[in-house]
């Protein structure tokens, strides 16, 4: 961990900028690029090579022994390069969506005081505890998806309903439109966690419970997929759980003083295309 800190602090001085340039149009590191990956490579194959090694593997429900344990539909296992490129990925870049989705969260609860009145109850009963920290993760990227547009480029000739996207067309996925349709989320403007209680509870395929899956990106390397619970949303649960117990929120007529039922949240650049969003 401390090998991937110095990586980070070192990607923020200006010498990194140069790295990048020199690197523009070289499909592999080159230069000093090359030299800091060996570096970090080094220690984070030691640390994959020391986790296959535990005879508690199957045992243990950290990120890294999932993504070990993660398996194809032909039942293949990710080889050391494919865990590390998951490793590294969710080390380096999956914190920023997790503080995020943490964030929206509290905002979230602070403006709907019902919801934080029974996470907290729940929590310190110990009734349930973990199924009112997931509804709520849940609900929040439901609500507040911090990715809200993926982008992914179509492989072969497609169709949907009535549009053809041809081979090699961009698309992109509104995942934020997806979640506030009322035909899959009823009153879908509302934050409710409790509706996925009416929805089973939460992810039924995620590698949590089922051990995982994995896929191929579109140039054609395994990855693991529907991690759930496992990545950020358990890492965000965990916080979220140790929290809400002690936090020292106003009341709920205080919330409700300071953030009205109703408010509202109106896009800066007009669009006939872009609703409101009740808050």
């Amino acid at each position: 961990m401390q090998t991937i800190k110095r990586v980070t602090a070192l990607s923020t001085t200006p010498i990194a900028k140069l790295t990048e340039f020199r690197n523009l149009g070289h499909k592999e590191p080159v230069g000093l690029l090359r030299r800091v990956l060996a570096v970090l490579d080094r220690h984070t194959y030691g640390l994959i090579s020391e986790r296959r090694r535990d005879p508690g593997l199957a045992k243990r429900d950290d990120i890294l022994s999932l993504i070990m344990r993660a398996q194809t539909e032909d039942g293949e296992a990710l080889s050391d390069q494919e865990v590390r490129d998951e490793l590294l990925t969710l080390i380096l870049a999956g914190f920023e969506t997790t503080a995020n989705s943490l964030a929206w969260s509290w905002e979230r609860l602070v403006r709907n005081p019902g919801a934080y009145d029974a996470l907290r109850e729940g929590v310190r009963s110990g009734q349930d505890a973990e199924g009112h920290v997931e509804r709520v993760i849940l609900e929040t990227m439901r609500n507040r998806p911090v990715i809200p547009v993926v982008g992914r480029r179509v492989q072969v000739p497609w169709r949907l309903g009535d549009f053809g996207v041809p081979a090699g067309a961009p698309i992109s996925v509104s995942v934020l439109l997806v979640h506030h349709r009322e035909d899959v989320y009823p009153d879908p403007f509302a934050y409710r966690p409790d509706r996925w209680l009416e929805r089973g509870g939460g992810t039924k395929a995620s590698a949590g419970e089922s051990g995982g899956g994995s896929g191929r990106d579109e140039g054609g390397r395994r990855t693991v997929l529907n991690p759930g619970p496992t990545s950020g949303s358990r890492s965000a649960g965990a916080r979220a759980a140790a929290w809400a117990p002690r936090w020292p929120w106003p009341s709920s007529a205080s919330c409700s003083a300071q953030w009205p039922a109703g408010s509202i949240y109106r896009p800066s650049i007009p669009s006939p295309n872009v609703r409101s969003i009740e808050m």
